[in-house]
């Protein structure tokens, strides 16, 4: 570490560092910075929509930007069919763990943007804040295509930053000790384009950088996703704060709110509402699970 408590490099790097498609590796650092928060926050999400969807097993669930699994795997245990999709190499990960937990996950390396699942979902899950990566007109079209893999009867749970939590209590430099090492975050507010901008590092107590990652995404409010929904044909069922089943718009003091979304029959913008057909692409793309192991 130099005199100021910055890691060596981060500044210079922050510059330097290209904002587009940082997600392709983005699984890869969080691995190492936050798998240690992994397993509780799984079991709070997996808690949560237990009581606000409330979908008896084995329901028909689809993870997107899943990570190693941390929500895909507590579902896939609870009897839920979990398939799970991200781009990140990390996936690999993911289907040692669940292999290890004996989750039944069917985990898919895909971008988003691209990929066609074969079936419809009871249950479409973009849970962490992965919601906002894209540009505007990327972020309007995959909230589309969720609409298009929900069935009839199905809901979608968006899990977003709380914007003016984060501008409060996160903008600037922050320090975190973690198990893998002294994590330094550089964050600023891109007003105009109401997008976040963070520069991680990650290194070691001799200030050796382990990993670094720019991160660039979208910060919505809830009312900016309301009107977005309608957009994609997404009809807002229920609003929360902080993972509280009560419904309600997120507190000052919460650093996160989660839409309820469900398909909006007056309209059109989501697209054809019949099962999606299955190519011969798309069967290349999915991974098919071992017996007794996951994704």
């Amino acid at each position: 570490m130099t005199g100021t408590g910055r890691p060596r490099g981060a500044a210079r790097a922050f510059r330097r560092v290209p904002g587009s498609e940082w997600w392709r590796t983005e699984g890869s650092f969080f691995l190492l910075s936050e798998a240690h928060r992994s397993k509780l926050e799984g079991e709070r999400a997996r808690a949560f929509l237990e009581r606000v969807v409330a979908l008896p097993p084995p329901a028909r669930v689809l993870d997107l930007a899943c990570g190693w699994g941390r929500v895909a795997i507590p579902l896939a245990q609870r009897g839920h069919r979990v398939v799970a999709v991200d781009i990140s190499p990390v996936l690999h990960l993911g289907r040692q763990l669940a292999r290890a937990e004996a989750a039944p996950v069917d985990f898919v390396r895909a971008d988003l943007r691209r990929w066609e699942p074969c079936a419809q979902f009871d249950l479409v899950l973009l849970w962490g804040m992965s919601f906002g990566y894209f540009r505007e007109e990327e972020n309007l079209r995959l909230l589309r295509r969720i609409r298009s893999w929900l069935k009839p009867q199905g809901v979608a749970v968006l899990d977003l930053h709380h914007p003016p939590w984060y501008r409060r209590h996160y903008v600037g430099e922050q320090v975190e000790l973690t198990p893998g090492g002294v994590l330094h975050d550089e964050v600023r507010w891109d007003a105009p384009g109401r997008r976040m901008q963070v520069m991680s590092t990650l290194a070691d107590g001799e200030g050796r950088v382990r990993a670094r990652q720019f991160h660039d995404f979208r910060e919505y409010s809830f009312e900016e996703i309301r009107r977005l929904a309608r957009r994609a044909g997404l009809r807002p069922r229920s609003l929360h704060g902080g993972l509280r089943p009560e419904e309600g718009p997120p507190r000052p003091d919460e650093s996160s709110f989660q839409w309820v979304l469900e398909r909006d029959r007056t309209g059109t913008a989501g697209g054809p509402q019949g099962v999606l057909p299955t190519s011969k692409r798309n069967r290349r793309n999915r991974r098919r699970p071992s017996r007794g192991s996951p994704r």
